[in-house]
C-alpha cells in the first residue's frame, strides 16, 4: 500500500498530465500525443524538486516545468504553481526569476506591494513577520504552504530586486551542485556575492533583526558607491 503522501503526489501528477495535455493540444492544434518525456531536473533538497515534462505531439515538443515541494505537515505533494516555460528555462536560474515573477504576482493578489523596487522589500519583510512565529510559518498561513519552494520564490525575487537596482549585477548558479537552490547567488562588478534564498531562509528564522529591506538597502549601497570611487580614480 502507497503511503499517504505517496498517493497524493501521484493522483496529483495524474491531474497536473491532464492539464499538461490539454494546454499542449491547444497549443499545438494537434489532438494526439506521441510521447511525454519526463525528466527530473533537480531533487537537491527534501523540500524542492523540479521536473521537465515535454510533450511530443504532431512534430512539436512543448516543455512544462513542474514543482513538487512538502506541505506544513511535511509531506511531499505537487506544488499547485504550474507553467508552461519556454524550451531552454531548464537552469536553476532561470527557474528562481521565473518563480520571482510568480511569487510577485502572488504577493500583489495578497495586498503585498511586490513592484520590484528595494523599497518593495519591505513588504517581504512583513509578509514574513505576519506569517510566521518563532522562525516558523504560522499554521495554514501563505507560508506554510509549500515552504522550500516559497523560501526558494522568495529568494528569487530578493535577488532579482537587487539585481535590477545595482549595476553590473548578475545571477549565478550552478545546477551541479547538490543544494543549487539554496547556493544561487548575486555577484557584483567588484567580485562580491550575496546569496538570496539563504538570506530569506534566515530572515525567517532570525526574525526582524536579519531584515531582508535593510540588508539590500547596505548592499545596493554599497555597490553604488565603489562604482562612484572607481569612477574617480585616476586613469594612467
Amino acid at each position: 500500500m502507497l503511503p499517504v503522501a505517496a498517493m497524493a503526489q501521484s493522483s496529483m501528477r495524474v491531474a497536473a498530465e491532464r492539464v499538461f495535455t490539454r494546454q499542449a493540444q491547444r497549443e499545438a492544434s494537434c489532438d494526439k500525443v506521441d510521447e511525454i518525456q519526463k525528466t527530473t531536473l533537480s531533487s537537491t533538497s527534501h523540500e524542492y524538486i523540479r521536473e521537465r515534462w515535454v510533450f511530443k505531439l504532431c512534430g512539436r515538443e512543448i516543455p512544462f516545468l513542474l514543482r513538487l515541494g512538502k506541505n506544513e505537515s511535511g509531506e511531499k505533494v505537487l506544488n499547485a504553481s504550474r507553467e508552461l516555460v519556454p524550451e531552454q528555462r531548464v537552469n536553476v536560474v532561470d527557474d528562481a526569476v521565473l518563480a520571482a515573477e510568480q511569487i510577485a504576482r502572488q504577493l500583489q493578489g495578497l495586498g503585498y506591494q511586490a513592484n520590484w523596487s528595494i523599497d518593495s522589500l519591505k513588504e517581504i519583510d512583513r509578509f514574513i513577520e505576519e506569517n510566521s512565529s518563532n522562525g516558523q510559518p504560522k499554521p495554514y498561513s501563505p507560508l506554510s504552504r509549500s515552504l522550500g519552494l516559497t523560501l526558494f520564490a522568495l529568494g528569487g525575487y530578493t535577488g532579482e530586486v537587487i539585481r535590477r537596482n545595482s549595476d553590473a549585477a548578475h545571477w549565478a548558479g550552478d545546477d551541479q551542485d547538490p543544494h543549487a537552490e539554496m547556493n544561487l547567488s548575486i555577484g557584483f562588478g567588484n567580485g562580491s556575492q550575496i546569496w538570496p534564498v539563504q538570506r530569506v531562509a534566515k530572515r525567517l528564522t532570525g526574525g526582524s533583526a536579519e531584515s531582508i529591506y535593510v540588508y539590500a538597502l547596505i548592499v545596493t549601497e554599497k555597490a553604488k558607491g565603489e562604482k562612484a570611487a572607481t569612477a574617480r580614480e585616476p586613469r594612467s
